[in-house]
């Protein structure tokens, strides 16, 4: 789920990218449209979330395995 999350945040920077590279294509009405979506992208900050306690991205999994590989060392030290 997290890889899904961090691809879903790469796409909105790609979609940015190409938007940001057909401007000079089309007519300056559907420019002006483009124009406006390209600032909305710009402007929000994609964060995926579990209910706003925290974020769902690759360094969620690498906590995740850092704890319980520690708590695994933990509990060979006391067995």
């Amino acid at each position: 789920m997290a890889h899904v999350c961090g691809q879903v945040t790469a796409q909105v920077q790609n979609t940015t990218t190409i938007l940001f590279n057909i401007k000079e294509l089309v007519r300056p009405l559907v420019f002006s449209e483009i124009k406006i979506f390209l600032n909305q992208i710009i402007q929000w900050d994609l964060k995926i979330t579990a209910a706003n306690f925290f974020d769902i991205n690759m360094r969620l999994i690498y906590n995740l395995v850092t704890a319980a590989t520690t708590y695994i060392v933990i509990m060979i030290q006391m067995g």
